[in-house]
């Protein structure tokens, strides 16, 4: 995805698109709607799954990824706070059983005073 936000991208129907804040969020809600060349519709929709907020950050991070995008607009603006990210909530949510929810720890220092 790095420095792909703002470039043209053909698309398995022979179109080109801009890749732009609407080409990402249509892609998160309705991947086989617009299938990249050389990619298989494999993508499954994540509508419904995410919210609004969410769509936002994601094409906020992806944009992120290509330096000269920071210049161009945005459809909706971001929110200033994120959400908080539960199991329920997280399109990447640990696998079920995992009952952990506590933060990961730093490992302890191996190399440290015997």
């Amino acid at each position: 995805m790095k420095g792909l936000f703002g470039k043209d991208q053909k698309l398995t129907n022979g179109q080109t698109v801009k890749v732009d804040e609407n080409y990402i969020r249509d892609s998160i809600v309705n991947p086989q709607g617009q299938i990249a060349e050389g990619y298989q519709p494999i993508m499954p929709t994540f509508k419904g799954q995410v919210t609004e907020e969410q769509l936002n950050h994601i094409v906020a991070y992806i944009k992120s990824l290509n330096p000269s995008a920071a210049s161009t607009t945005t459809t909706t603006a971001p929110s200033n706070t994120a959400a908080p990210m539960t199991a329920k909530s997280s399109p990447a949510a640990a696998p079920a059983g995992n009952q952990n929810t506590a933060a990961p720890q730093a490992p302890a220092n191996k190399g440290g005073n015997k």
